[in-house]
C-alpha cells in the first residue's frame, strides 16, 4: 500500500496544513456549545494523526450526538461496527 504524503494533496496542501496546525478542542460540553450551528470540517485525531474527518452542517449538533453517543451519528455507527 502506497503511504500518503502532502504530495498527494496538491491544491489542497494549504487547507491540510490549516486543519492539521489549527486550534484544537478537547470533545467536552463547555468546548462544544461554543461552536454553535457553523458548518465545517471535524476532525478528530490520534497520536496528531487523523483518525476521523467529516464535514458537518452543524457542529454543534454533530458533536454533541458523538460526545451523547446517539447511534444515528455516522462514526459512532463506525465505532459500534468495530468495537
Amino acid at each position: 500500500m502506497n503511504q500518503f504524503t502532502e504530495s498527494h494533496l496538491k491544491g489542497w496542501k494549504k487547507d491540510y496544513k490549516d486543519l492539521i496546525q489549527g486550534k484544537r478542542l478537547r470533545l467536552i460540553n463547555e468546548d462544544i456549545w461554543m461552536l454553535g450551528k457553523t458548518k465545517g470540517v471535524i476532525c478528530f485525531f490520534s497520536d496528531d494523526e487523523i483518525a476521523y474527518i467529516c464535514l458537518s452542517k452543524s457542529i454543534f449538533q454533530t458533536l454533541s450526538d458523538i460526545s451523547s453517543i446517539k447511534k444515528n451519528n455516522e462514526l459512532i455507527k463506525l465505532i459500534l461496527k468495530y468495537d
